[in-house]
């Protein structure tokens, strides 16, 4: 999930309270959140953090007694995300090889973001982003959008077979900056050789 707040909800049979227990693995204690007693449950846990994992149990009680859920795990994603970790593609040795990889907005609110190379340590192959959300083109997600953004890159003088370009993503708008990583590692075929061979004549 990519929202910093989360809504609970849950329904029992009889009136009774509202109460969310959660905490981070390492923390010792559990904080508990509430909402109005009733038979529809609705309880708002906001300030969570990115890149965390939390468990949470719900819990209703009466004066005859409660119920409670089993103990759920979530984790809290970044804002803005690439949708692999790692993208991969074989490529010619030739001039502009594309390949296309997808940014997205897990949160609940549209975000402002852009789209870059990290660095190219590769002197021999030019590289960079291209599209909408790159360059001077940030673009505006809205919640759960996802955009195609294309890797381009010349192989024509590409001195070795294989590449790792490490690609960006991050927020304008939003402070502290929310910011996603991924790997696009490229493999150049060898160049396709066909020997012909001719018999032109016989010596006796």
């Amino acid at each position: 999930m990519g929202s910093t707040t989360v809504k609970f909800t849950w329904w029992t049979q009889i009136p009774s309270s509202s109460e969310v227990y959660i905490k981070q693995p390492v923390d010792p204690e559990w904080q508990r959140y509430t909402g109005e007693s009733g038979t529809f449950h609705r309880v708002v846990v906001s300030g969570l953090r990115r890149n965390s994992t939390y468990l949470f149990y719900v819990r209703s009680a009466t004066s005859g007694g409660e119920s409670r859920s089993e103990e759920r795990r979530i984790f809290v994603t970044q804002a803005v995300s690439f949708t692999q970790a790692e993208y991969s593609m074989e490529a010619r040795r030739d001039y502009d090889q594309r390949l296309t990889v997808h940014v997205i907005n897990n949160d609940r609110k549209a975000h402002l973001i852009k789209a870059e190379l990290v660095d190219n340590p590769y002197e021999d192959v030019p590289a960079g982003l291209l599209g909408e959300g790159t360059f001077d083109e940030p673009a505006r997600l809205a919640s759960g959008q996802q955009l195609p953004i294309t890797f381009a890159a010349h192989f024509q003088d590409a001195r070795q077979n294989d590449y790792t370009f490490r690609i960006r993503v991050r927020t304008l708008d939003e402070q502290p900056e929310q910011s996603d990583e991924a790997l696009v590692k490229i493999k150049v075929r060898p160049p396709d050789v066909r020997i012909r061979i001719v018999q032109i004549g016989e010596t006796h």
